[in-house]
């Protein structure tokens, strides 16, 4: 059984330190009860559509397709540079538990985009939601270099195949970020198609080191509507807030969503990657443990509960 997150007590709530200005939403509430297959504790709770750390998938490359507990198979590229890994063979790679994905990016030039492949899952035919929060936790190995472009990460998938957004490592073109820092990329969306962090300053990743993120989105109800919301938090601490947003602007119907997308896109210079320097890196490793998608906030593993509150006056 995997116990790790902290519950919060019973008349106590979690309070994002934000712009009064902003939203705030709170972390699921408590959850008792053991989950299935190792998942984490919070994965019994309603509002949990989708988790996957990876417990019960034998490590390798032959465990991609087989449904779990409220995680359904992947499909689609799964190669040898994305495998499952063990906290035995290797220690540094998983976050939570004894498992965890790793991403093998090959040190050749003449890769068609510089990194490793792709694996999509959708949830129960079906299911498609307006509003998703989605949490993960994301490493890279110490000797990782990043794209001059861009680094994909997560996609989100939507009705009829579309894929709208991405959670991106490094700057995009057209983004006001610098290198290493995280940017949430729509397609098609204007002006530029990047939200940078825009509360609390923007985070500058690092090397070797865990990151817990999560992303809230909001789809519009068409493709003329301004009534999207994209919300987003690292370690717990918001560093996006964009209300009123068309996060897809070119479909006729509402664009929900229905599953997701781990990308190991490393985009070069050119397509495909030339032999240039800009275009080259060492034998590198990204790892993804504890994914969790939910209809309401989830928070990262290992919070402390907050104090209970004093002083308190009924009006």
């Amino acid at each position: 059984m995997v116990r790790t997150r902290a519950w919060y007590p019973t008349g106590t709530f979690f309070i994002l330190a934000i712009a009064a200005s902003m939203s705030v939403e709170p972390a699921l509430p408590p959850v008792w009860a053991a989950a299935p297959n190792g998942q984490e504790d919070i994965c019994t709770n309603a509002a949990v559509i989708y988790c996957e750390n990876w417990e019960a998938r034998a490590a390798g490359v032959g465990d991609f397709t087989t449904n779990y507990y409220k995680t359904n198979g992947f499909d689609d590229h799964f190669g040898t540079e994305i495998s499952v890994i063990s906290s035995g063979s290797v220690p540094q790679g998983v976050y939570n538990g004894t498992k965890a994905l790793q991403m093998f990016y090959p040190g050749d030039s003449d890769n068609d985009n510089g990194g490793t492949g792709f694996m999509q899952t959708y949830w129960t035919t079906g299911q498609a939601y307006r509003t998703l929060y989605w949490r993960w936790y994301v490493k890279h190995s110490s000797n990782w270099l990043w794209s001059p472009i861009a680094t994909k990460h997560l996609e989100q998938l939507a009705v009829g195949g579309y894929n709208n957004i991405f959670m991106m490592h490094g700057g995009g073109t057209g983004s006001t970020s610098a290198t290493q820092q995280l940017v949430q990329f729509g397609y098609n969306t204007t002006p530029s198609g990047n939200f940078d962090q825009n509360v609390n300053g923007p985070v500058t990743m690092v090397n070797n080191r865990w990151y817990c993120l999560e992303l809230r989105l909001t789809m519009n109800t068409s493709a003329g509507s301004s009534d999207g919301y994209l919300q987003g938090w690292i370690d717990d601490v918001q560093h996006w807030e964009y209300p009123n947003v068309r996060l897809d602007p070119t479909s006729s119907s509402s664009s929900y969503q229905t599953g997701f997308m781990v990308s190991g896109y490393w985009n070069c210079t050119t397509n495909p990657c030339s032999a240039s320097s800009a275009n080259n890196h060492p034998n590198m490793y990204r790892w993804i443990d504890n994914i969790v998608v939910s209809t309401a906030r989830i928070g990262c593993l290992n919070n402390s509960a907050p104090s209970a509150p004093t002083a308190l006056r009924i009006n």
